[in-house]
């Protein structure tokens, strides 16, 4: 099995599963929450402490989620006596079939913020929405070339968020990524760019990153 994720703090999770298995698999997912609400491919979990979660098999097709709870009593203190389910959480299972991939993305927010995620049918990535802010992320097992309207892109792993004042465009893992017209980035990732409403382009990078060409 190999795994690949994105993770943008504060907003998601976006994980790549590469299963090279001749047998049957399951993808488990444990969430505590109170409940949840099925869209298609995307579940709405209302969690505690004022936190939800926007969930999305990327690629689930024709199959159906599975659910199940767990609940356990943890060993605990004198001094901490959780609430009643305060360990109870919400199973969810997708059957997966011999040597089949799982692409899936998770994406918490404050229950007091409307945001969403859906499938992004013309990059086979995903769309992340906040107020104020649209996010194309893309995670894949190979080496992929994409070219979506003016975006273009080749690499394993990246995002181009698009917000009012500013464009960040984060090279996980690839040699390219920018925007037709505006600006493109070639080079080693990892590197974040953030182009103001200014103009002032900032670029950082931490990692193996050698060589950027901008142009």
């Amino acid at each position: 099995m190999k795994r690949i994720f994105l993770l943008v703090k504060p907003y998601y999770l976006y994980v790549y599963d590469e299963l090279e298995c001749p047998y049957p698999t399951i993808y488990n997912l444990n969430v505590k929450a109170d409940s949840y609400a099925v869209d298609g491919n995307k579940v709405h979990f209302v969690g505690r402490y004022g936190t939800d979660l926007e969930f999305s098999m990327l690629n689930l097709g024709g199959k159906k989620f599975r659910f199940g709870e767990f609940n356990v009593r943890m060993a605990s203190s004198s001094s901490f006596n959780p609430p009643d389910k305060f360990y109870h959480q919400h199973q969810l299972h997708v059957d997966g079939a011999p040597y089949e991939n799982f692409a899936s993305i998770l994406v918490p927010h404050r229950n007091t913020i409307n945001c969403s995620v859906e499938n992004d049918s013309e990059t086979g990535g995903a769309i992340v929405r906040y107020p104020g802010m649209t996010e194309r992320a893309m995670v894949f097992p190979k080496l992929e070339r994409v070219e979506a309207g003016n975006m273009v892109f080749h690499g394993l792993a990246g995002s181009i968020r698009e917000e009012k004042d500013k464009t960040t465009f984060m090279l996980a893992a690839g040699d390219s990524i920018g925007l037709n017209g505006n600006l493109i980035f070639e080079g080693d990732g990892p590197f974040t760019a953030v182009l103001d409403g200014n103009g002032k382009l900032n670029v950082e990078s931490d990692g193996v990153a050698r060589w950027l060409k901008i142009k």
